[in-house]
């Protein structure tokens, strides 16, 4: 069991250089190492497929693994892999994890279980015949939004509705700056904030990080960008740290996008600075973050220890920080 590992090193017991490629076989493995969300891809898109084959026995362990008080049992139920959280029993349903009430498998697009690397992957570039296979992508993705079922998060993270959430959430004290989160990760995030002074003691870029934020940002009843699903946000477990200035430098896939800009190919100079250690202690931590996405965001961090899990990143949450 992940708690009792996690506990005897003195985690809160109930908890996330560049290459060429050069050649097509592996410029398609690299790409699917990249980013979070699922895709509806015809072959040429499949440059930009972004999902894992895990199965639903590898994600559903992964699940229960990382919530052991919440999962009791992973099992087959009518052909498909079921999970029973709490009182309900889910399906994988091609990696929607329905109710196993729901029926229209085809109402719902896919949750995404991604490659997350344990390295931040090296800046793309992409050819001719790439930047129009993936031209092409984002137009579907911007005329058909992926849209989720969400009961399984909702009933994970307690929240069901707007309401429910808000009356779940606490408000904490994160570097000076309140904000809004689930009580399930509270000590994580004391625990976040504790390790990061003590690693600014001793590394500068540590200390400019924690002294460059301007707002803490936490519980949002919302949709991820581009999308009909619910964020992360909703629930309470997904933090966005943004730096009180950016000085000309990009946080966001979508709003370099926006203005034009090459999101894939663009220079980490020209991104704003994220240091390693402060990604490694929020992985310590079960935090998975935006910036090793392919369409990232380098504020973001969401609370995901399954993820983590699914990946063969357990020793991250196991070993001890220096």
């Amino acid at each position: 069991m992940i708690a009792a590992r996690i506990e005897a090193q003195g985690i809160p017991s109930h908890r996330r250089g560049a290459v060429e490629w050069l050649s097509a076989p592996l410029l398609l493995l690299a790409l699917a190492l990249l980013a979070p969300f699922s895709i509806r891809a015809d072959p040429k898109s499949q440059l930009f497929d972004r999902t894992r084959d895990f199965t639903g026995k590898e994600a559903f362990e992964a699940f229960a693994e990382a919530w052991p008080d919440r999962f009791s049992k992973v099992e087959q139920l009518d052909g498909d892999w079921a999970v029973r959280l709490d009182d309900r029993w889910f399906r994988w349903a091609n990696g929607r994890l329905l109710p196993v009430e729901v029926k229209n498998d085809k109402a719902w697009d896919p949750w995404p279980f991604y490659h997350y690397p344990v390295e931040v992957p090296p800046v793309r570039k992409l050819d001719p015949e790439e930047r129009r296979a993936l031209d092409a992508e984002l137009a579907k993705r911007d005329s058909a939004p992926d849209h989720r079922d969400s009961a399984f998060f909702d009933l994970l993270f307690h929240a069901p509705n707007h309401d429910g959430a808000w009356d779940r959430m606490k408000t904490i004290l994160f570097f000076g700056h309140e904000l809004l989160v689930n009580p399930d990760i509270l000590e994580e995030m004391a625990a976040i904030e504790r390790e990061l002074k003590a690693e600014a003691l001793t590394d500068s870029s540590v200390a400019d990080w924690i002294d460059s934020i301007g707002s803490v940002d936490g519980f949002a009843w919302r949709s991820i960008a581009g999308t009909a699903s619910r964020s992360m946000h909703s629930y309470g477990m997904a933090i966005d740290i943004v730096p009180a200035k950016s000085r000309g430098r990009a946080w966001y896939w979508l709003d370099a996008r926006k203005s034009g800009l090459p999101w894939y190919e663009l220079p980490r100079s020209q991104r704003i600075p994220v240091p390693d250690k402060v990604v490694k202690v929020f992985e310590h931590f079960g935090f998975v973050w935006g910036g090793k996405w392919f369409y990232w965001d380098l504020v973001h961090f969401e609370y995901r220890p399954d993820l983590l899990i699914l990946n063969g990143m357990k020793a991250v949450l196991q070993e001890s920080l220096p």
